[in-house]
């Protein structure tokens, strides 16, 4: 389905400042009659709880301002819960009725910093809170507030979910389990279902119980890094893959009545999909079904199966991220949120879908291409490569401004933007998504220099102007090309990983990252410093910005400062852009502006 622009329009195409305005809608919840829809909205260092109502403006009301990073829920009773910090720094769960406008604060014993997740049942309201390098789950009774922590020691909860009915299933980690495990949680002691659960990701959600409490969705380990997504029924034990998921990658997955909504993406295309009722393990299910376009990389959507309703986040080429409701009365879908204003579409790039043969094998590559709106079509333009994070990761078809995309503002400024979906992107299969196992540089950037020649062959790329940028994983990509072309001739990174043996054995990031070393020893830097541009940065001459906040708790800041140094002393033109007490995202509005305005300035006088 396409979404309609219906955002009134902006007074000015996109600009820094525009884009740095911006705010971040976050996944709606949908309360259980389906008439009210929740969000996180963010913006400038703070965090609104935002209610939509049936009838309500499409601003919607905000219900609180310095909300936690949580998902807010509903209760079965209809009321809505949200956390938020006291002012000591406890956390404070707030239950209200947003139509009455009563609510209720309760102060938990317990600081705000690491509660990841709140789940109401009928009585109590279950939260996943980090403490002491271990994930606990604690019931919070709703009415005298009193707290006591249903987990023991011997489990580390990394995910949770829990129905009406106080039935609870966690994915954890136990002594006696090899890998994460999907457990019931009951009086007497948790309840093994299966041996190899998927430890959730930050880019997927896939534990969910039904409604009745009787059927739970999780994410399979399948071996070698393979998930899938599984049925489990508690009562008959019965259970297996869910059939008929379709192509691409899974990012959310919901009990919908007897059936399955699944968000997916496929290539460069976000949807939501429909599955007939899985049955007794083994039995084929017809196709799925597409209801609903998203645009979006990230999980967002929730469902009221009793009433039919669907709530989801989504985006198109030209509307930034709103909330969305799909009702069961017709199948098109309605924009619930105005969040932010859209500019006019005539001001905006063109946003296309393209495919190449990859470099070595000639396996297709997908990508999207960003022109300026008046560009003739014939004509070859300064052009830069905008390389994604992951690399698990992908580009969407979709709205493509903010602190770390930055499609519409060059657009915008007249250059062509190509986002190349390259091997170790998601969206594809398993082989398509590990291809950079033991190759994490040179494939993936043999994949986007294909697209680069295929643009000057067709005449619509500048081979003399061409730019290379990136954040996170896309800055190291992009770091890597330096040192390995010289076709570029403007390059702006951020928060990049320059230096790949101090990342494996940095302590929130290195066991992830090791596993694309296969075989390699962590007393032996060779295999990493064979594919760390920091290590080749005196053979770069591209002009170089480096852009990094100083509290980045991923990636840290001295690895830009490690490369600005190399890159000075190997006489390159560069600079380094500190963030002040931004993080890995960046979160405040002037940071933003800052940002923006200096890689739009950057490619401008490079390019």
């Amino acid at each position: 389905m396409t979404l309609p622009s219906t955002l009134p329009p902006a007074a000015a195409p996109v600009t820094a400042g525009y884009l740095a305005r911006l705010a971040e809608v976050g996944p709606p919840a949908l309360s259980p009659d389906g008439t009210g829809i929740c969000a996180l909205v963010a913006g400038d260092g703070r965090r609104e709880v935002r209610w939509y109502g049936q009838d309500g403006p499409p601003e919607g009301r905000t219900l609180a301002v310095n909300a936690l990073d949580v998902q807010p829920r509903w209760l079965p009773d209809g009321r809505l819960g949200w956390l938020t910090a006291g002012p000591s720094g406890e956390a404070v769960l707030t239950l209200a009725d947003p139509v009455a406008g009563r609510s209720f604060e309760h102060r938990l014993p317990f600081p705000a910093d690491g509660v990841g997740q709140l789940h109401p049942t009928a009585a109590a309201c279950l939260l996943l809170r980090r403490a002491e390098g271990r994930g606990r789950v604690v019931s919070l009774d709703q009415l005298d507030g009193s707290c006591r922590e249903i987990t023991g020691p011997e489990l580390d909860v990394r995910d949770l979910a829990a129905s009406a009915d106080g039935t609870v299933v966690v994915v954890a980690h136990r002594a006696d389990q090899a890998g994460p495990a999907l457990l019931r949680l009951t009086p007497e002691g948790p309840v093994l279902l299966c041996a190899e659960a998927r430890a959730p990701g930050s880019r997927e959600r896939l534990l969910d119980l039904s409604a009745d409490g009787r059927r739970v969705l999780f994410g399979h380990e399948d071996g070698d890094d393979r998930c899938s997504l599984w049925w489990h029924d508690l009562a008959g034990g019965d259970g297996g893959p869910v059939p008929g998921v379709g192509p691409g990658t899974v990012l959310a997955a919901r009990w919908f009545g007897d059936e399955v909504l699944v968000q997916a993406f496929h290539r460069t295309r976000g949807m939501l999909r429909r599955l007939p009722a899985p049955r007794r393990a083994g039995a084929r299910a017809g196709g799925a079904r597409e209801v609903a376009g998203t645009g979006c990389a990230y999980p967002g959507f929730d469902v009221a199966p009793g009433v039919g309703a669907v709530a989801f986040r989504a985006q198109s080429p030209d509307s930034p991220p709103e909330i969305w409701r799909l009702s069961p009365a017709g199948p098109v879908a309605r924009r619930v949120s105005r969040v932010h204003p859209a500019p006019p579409p005539e001001l905006l790039g063109t946003t296309r879908e393209i495919h190449w043969p990859g470099a070595r094998d000639g396996r297709r590559v997908d990508g999207l291409l960003i022109r300026p709106a008046d560009a003739p079509p014939e004509l070859a333009l300064p052009t830069v490569v905008l390389l994604h994070g992951g690399p698990h990761h992908h580009w969407h078809h979709g709205w493509h401004g903010s602190w770390s995309d930055w499609g519409q503002l060059l657009a915008a400024r007249g250059f062509a933007v190509l986002c190349p979906n390259v091997r170790g992107s998601t969206g594809r299969d398993w082989a398509y998504a590990h291809a950079v196992r033991g190759d994490l540089a040179e494939l993936p950037l043999a994949d986007a220099l294909a697209g680069v020649d295929q643009l000057v062959a067709a005449g619509l790329a500048d081979p003399e102007r061409l730019g290379v940028g990136g954040w996170s994983y896309g800055a190291y990509l992009a770091g890597w090309a330096l040192t390995r072309t010289d076709r570029f001739r403007a390059a702006v990174i951020g928060a990049g990983i320059y230096d790949m043996a101090a990342l494996v054995r940095s302590p929130r990031l290195g066991p992830a990252w090791r596993r694309f070393f296969p075989g390699a020893d962590l007393t032996d830097d060779a295999p990493y410093d064979a594919v760390s541009p920091l290590h080749r940065a005196a053979g770069t001459g591209t002009p170089t910005l480096l852009v990094h906040g100083t509290e980045d708790g991923k990636v840290e800041v001295g690895h830009s400062r490690r490369m600005h140094r190399a890159l000075t002393a190997a006489g390159t033109t560069t600079r380094l852009v500190e963030l002040a007490g931004e993080g890995h995202t960046v979160q405040g509005e002037e940071s933003r502006l800052r940002l923006l305005t200096e890689v739009e300035e950057w490619f401008t006088t490079h390019l």
